[in-house]
């Protein structure tokens, strides 16, 4: 039961200036309108685990209408999550979860094609820090607002569907993961001196797990990436290549890091404070 916390080192320009602005566009812009004829050509492409495709009826006709009630950072909507499209037409229900027919699409199906198509064009690396219940709960106060973005601060795209808030919680740009390293490398040099301790929530997460997350943020601060969390994000659809999971145990000395056999180094390893 519960669910796993995903952190992805993610490029937020791309994300900003061709991702966010091709979902305002709707279903006519051709990113947009690829990655939905590949969905629904392709029936090898599963967005949930042994679920069949679920994009087979759907064209995301009115995707402009619906992204035009969001604000330009896509983080908040006051079309709420009751609503239901069908040829380009919003209608309000009473549940987001039963849909009026097939051939409707509404909100769970908007926040899985947002989550599959940014980490297809954006992310490049990712963890698994295992269940979690949040990640503000195991790092002390100098870094509680920005890990309080990752968990939080975009919660509109949390669907939920497993009851315990499942998808994407929150991103932070390049500028805001050099301050989360800058906070991190703090708290790690305390630790070693032992006058401070991570103390993992829910006895879930290990010191290899939090150390894992202060090496991935170092990648991400070395190659110019934001970070992007969320929880059970659908990381295994086919042809999602380039992205590369850091397994557990596999850190190796000197600033070099083991991702499916690729192996990364991150410059800021030896980051001076």
């Amino acid at each position: 039961m519960g669910y796993s916390v995903n952190v992805i080192a993610f490029d937020f320009d791309k994300f900003k200036n061709q991702v966010i602005p091709a979902f305002k566009e709707g279903e006519s812009n051709s990113l947009i309108k690829n990655e939905i004829e590949f969905l629904i050509k392709d029936s090898q492409v599963c967005l949930l685990a042994n679920e069949p495709n679920l994009y087979y009826n759907h064209s995301f006709h009115g995707l402009k209408e619906v992204m035009a009630t969001f604000d330009d950072s896509l983080l908040n909507s006051n079309l709420g999550r009751k609503f239901a499209v069908l040829n380009g037409q919003i209608e309000y229900i009473d549940s987001y979860v039963n849909l009026p027919s097939r051939k409707h699409w509404g909100y769970y199906d908007l926040c899985i094609l947002f989550e599959y198509i940014t980490i297809k064009h954006c992310a490049k690396y990712y963890l698994n820090i295992g269940k979690q219940y949040s990640l503000e709960d195991f790092i002390p106060s100098y870094s509680k607002k920005l890990l309080t973005k990752l968990d939080k601060g975009c919660n509109f795209f949390q669907h939920g569907d497993g009851g315990f808030g499942e998808g994407i919680t929150g991103w932070l740009n390049e500028a805001e993961t050099n301050s989360l390293l800058y906070s991190l490398k703090i708290i790690s040099i305390l630790n070693s001196f032992k006058k401070i301790f991570f103390k993992p929530s829910k006895g879930y997460l290990t010191e290899i797990r939090i150390e894992e997350f202060i090496q991935l943020t170092r990648i991400a601060a070395s190659e110019k990436l934001g970070i992007l969390s969320g929880r059970d994000l659908h990381l295994t659809v086919p042809n999602r290549q380039g992205i590369l999971k850091l397994e557990p145990n596999n850190l190796i000395s000197g600033g070099y890091i083991n991702f499916n056999g690729e192996i990364v180094y991150n410059s800021t390893y030896n980051y001076k404070l």
